[in-house]
């Protein structure tokens, strides 16, 4: 148990300690010569400063700037359907203040002495937009990770408390283990094991919670709400493959590669207080052994060169799900569990990777509250009758037939099994699910629902209307041959109303026009995604026609941060059950949204070459090509729901969680103790 003990009125916290003298993998340990020539032949693991010399030993090219701008400007003023939200508007819950394209002028006209700078300065603008469908994915950001192993957590003596205090996970030891790092931290001095549960008062000599909001929320990105973004710092439970685990929080990773070490003052659950000096640890995240002799031969292999297009494959239906083998009629129990066999033996659960450490004693899937499932699973509380389920992502790995035929399964087997053991409520947890496949989430949709699910009620979406995306919408209309391609611009694509769309229907025509910010925007006419996934669904369960629990029965928990589809799921039933949620805030006195983006599809640069080369789109309307590696990632569709939001774009509208809760080391450490906690008050009367 860790010592919760108040943070003390007016205690002064130790200015920064200075940069150690040497760090475990410091440069002067390395050969003298050419900063990424003396690499070749060390350890995968840097210091942040010896790769930053490497790096920075590679000359600006003013082309490469004009090629990857070229690009962003095109995509940005033809693709992006809400480029105009982000023009510097300051109304929360956006709260951007970023206009992104007077970014890429100010991008455009700055004298940059490395191309790693540049490409440093772009994607750090484009992580202010705080929204993970927009980001510049560089050679360099996809090649090396800059991260530590000390993982913090928001914790309070008890889960209505309003003022929690920051501390190291308890359980840090296996977070060292599963990095690798436990040699390094022991050259540098640091003794592991003291630091479990330890409170943290003070991080680069300001007090923790100071720094952690003036400093590292403002370059974490990914989620618009600022409490998400505070959730996001901290570790907390996840899986991945089936697999039970942790995440270790934004507070162990950084893109800041000139700083070599990371102070902390902290005070041990014996009551000693101290300071620490964390080497932040530059990894080489690729199986190959560093063998460039300049930072050059490292461009030229890495980035200087797009990558290759591989062509989408065209399944013979552009609207179809492709049917699971052996499922011709709807199966029985026994076909049912055959099926789920080889569908497991297909897609096995997955080891974690090297970022969760896998739990071991408070693993929930080990215990006898665990009714199945592995991308989504199932639990009971003990002794109520409430059940979890547990909906950490809705885009299976690898997103292949069997492992989507596989959450199928789940599904259907998850809830058969809640009706065997009795359960009368149920929470659904969204904790750290970052999206997926939107037929997924209409899937789970059905299932909650029964027959009387109401697509019609459901999500609508828009694409932007421009001279690119109505070229391409033409390439279709004018092209029978096309008509089964799977692709995001083909019209059989889509349905309106109840109707699929002919393959040569212009859905531009006669088009919308939203006016935001003082700027137009122009998109096509309403549109649904096709629901042939239901029809699939009914041929592996019989969906009853009545929803399986009652509006009262339905409670969403989680922290916040759950990415497009998963917010197309629980915004679909907050319509559906009018329901409420429970939220786990890092800091439970400040308002916090239930769900992180509004259903918005995230695309990329590489993803609109594909498809043009897929169909043969040669046009003089088509994007620029990007000549060097890195991909740009955009918002492709908005969606808009007819009762949430009428007339207006889901992305951006607020949704506060009702009912707001601290974590307690208990519940750090037991989820089932937590779930416990949230059924305790939303159910009182199933105890």
């Amino acid at each position: 148990m860790l010592l919760l003990l108040p943070l003390l009125a007016g205690l002064a916290i130790a200015a920064p300690l200075e940069e150690r003298s040497i760090h475990p993998l410091e440069e002067r340990q390395l050969p003298p010569g050419d900063p990424c020539g003396r690499l070749v032949g060390t350890t995968p693991y840097y210091a942040p400063r010896t790769m930053l010399a490497c790096l920075q030993s590679i000359a600006f090219k003013s082309e490469v700037r004009s090629n990857i701008m070229s690009v962003a400007n095109a995509m940005y003023t033809q693709l992006d359907v809400l480029a105009a939200n982000q023009l510097g508007d300051t109304e929360e819950p956006v709260n951007q203040a970023v206009n992104i394209q007077a970014e890429f002028q100010r991008i455009n006209s700055t004298t940059y002495s490395t191309d790693y700078d540049f490409q440093h300065d772009l994607s750090r603008s484009m992580t202010l937009l705080n929204d993970g469908h927009h980001a510049w994915s560089s050679c360099y950001r996809s090649l090396f990770q800059t991260t530590h192993a000390i993982p913090i957590v928001s914790l309070s003596s008890s889960a209505e408390s309003t003022t929690p205090n920051i501390y190291i996970v308890p359980d840090v030891a296996r977070f060292v283990a599963a990095t690798g790092f436990g040699t390094i931290y022991s050259s540098a001095g640091i003794d592991v094991a003291s630091l479990a549960g330890a409170q943290v008062l003070g991080i680069e000599g300001k007090p923790a919670w100071d720094y952690i909001e003036q400093d590292k929320l403002p370059v974490t990105g990914v989620y618009i709400d600022k409490q998400q973004r505070l959730n996001s710092v901290f570790a907390s439970y996840a899986a991945e493959g089936g697999v039970w685990g942790r995440v270790p929080g934004r507070f162990t990773s950084t893109r800041d590669l000139t700083k070599n070490n990371l102070t902390m003052t902290v005070k041990t659950t014996a009551g000693v207080e101290k300071e620490i000096s964390i080497p932040w640890v530059t990894r080489y995240a690729t199986t190959s052994t560093w063998n460039y002799t300049s930072g050059e031969a490292f461009w030229n292999a890495n980035c200087g060169s797009a990558r290759p297009i591989t062509l989408r494959e065209t399944p013979g239906g552009g609207n179809t799900t492709q049917t699971p083998a052996g499922t011709t009629v709807a199966p029985t129990m026994a076909d049912l569990r055959l099926l789920a066999q080889s569908a497991y033996r297909a897609c096995p659960a997955t080891r974690n990777t090297i970022a969760i450490p896998v739990v071991t004693s408070e693993d929930p899937t080990k215990s006898a509250s665990y009714l199945g499932g592995r991308d989504i699973m199932f639990f009971s509380i003990p002794n109520t009758k409430t059940g979890v389920v547990y909906l950490p992502t809705f885009l299976p790995e690898p997103a292949s037939n069997a492992c989507i035929t596989r959450y199928f399964i789940d599904l259907v087997f998850g809830l058969r099994n809640f009706t065997s053991a009795g359960i009368e409520n149920v929470l659904i947890d969204t904790s750290n699910n970052g999206g997926g496949a939107v037929v997924l989430s209409q899937v789970a949709q059905v299932l909650f629902t029964g027959q009387r699910f109401e697509n019609e009620a459901n999500f609508e979406t828009v694409l932007r209307r421009s001279p690119l995306t109505e070229a391409i919408l033409q390439r279709f209309i004018d092209t029978p041959s096309l008509a089964d391609v799977f692709s995001t611009f083909n019209p059989a694509t889509y349905r309106s109303g109840t109707a699929n769309l002919p393959r040569d229907a212009n859905y531009f025509s006669p088009g919308r026009e939203y006016t935001i910010n003082n700027q137009t925007l122009r998109t096509s006419n309403l549109l649904r995604d096709p629901t042939e996934q239901i029809a699939l669904l009914d041929m592996l369960f019989d969906i009853p026609d009545a929803a399986p629990f009652p509006p009262k029965s339905i409670v969403f928990t989680g922290n916040g941060l759950c990415g497009s589809a998963c917010a197309t799921f629980t915004n679909f039933l907050i319509e559906y059950y009018n329901g409420t949620g429970y939220i786990q805030a890092a800091q439970p006195s400040k308002p916090i949204e239930f769900t992180a983006f509004m259903a918005g599809q995230a695309f990329t640069s590489d993803a609109v070459y594909q498809e043009a080369a897929t169909i043969g789109f040669d046009n003089p309307a088509l994007l620029p090509k990007l000549n060097h590696a890195g991909s740009f990632g955009f918002a492709i569709r908005a969606a808009i729901s007819p009762i949430l939001a009428p007339g207006d774009f889901l992305q951006y509208r607020s949704f506060p969680a009702a009912n707001r809760f601290a974590l307690t080391a208990e519940r750090y450490s037991d989820q089932m103790a937590s779930w416990a906690y949230i059924a305790s008050k939303a159910f009182p009367r199933n105890l």
